[in-house]
């Protein structure tokens, strides 16, 4: 159940101009942030609801600002972002789409802040669907 609210969700990137990124579809537009940026590599990371477990929106913002600290103390540049699921049942989760970090680094923050899954993307804008094994 989890997997296909996952897969069906919109995660939108609040780049001039915003852009959504779908599961397995490509973005041409992420495609060309990658290249203004010099990357071939990006991920789109919540901190909020851990293990999908809702959160009050007090704790979702102190997870979201860890999250916004570890990445900038790393040196990637960020774009805020949000996943939202388009049938309504399932509020809007405050995200980051980082740019340049590669998967096994953004799996170990996945897994610090309780997530079950991830987006990653390559040269090709094509965001896959990562699920976290605890």
């Amino acid at each position: 159940m989890l997997w296909r609210v996952y897969r069906a969700a919109h995660y939108v990137v609040q780049a001039e101009p915003a852009f959504v990124l779908g599961v397995d579809q490509r973005s041409g537009a992420l495609q060309a942030l990658q290249r203004s940026y010099g990357v071939a590599r990006s991920v789109f990371l919540t901190a909020c609801n851990p293990r999908s477990q809702r959160f009050n929106a007090a704790a979702n913002l102190r997870l979201r600002r860890q999250l916004e600290a570890l990445v900038q103390q790393r040196g990637y540049a960020t774009l805020a972002g949000y996943g939202t699921d388009p049938a309504g049942r399932w509020g809007v989760e405050e995200s980051l789409l980082i740019i340049g970090m590669g998967s096994a680094e953004a799996v170990a923050l996945a897994r610090r802040f309780g997530q079950n899954a991830l987006l990653v993307m390559a040269a090709d804008a094509v965001p896959r669907l990562l699920w976290i094994q605890r």
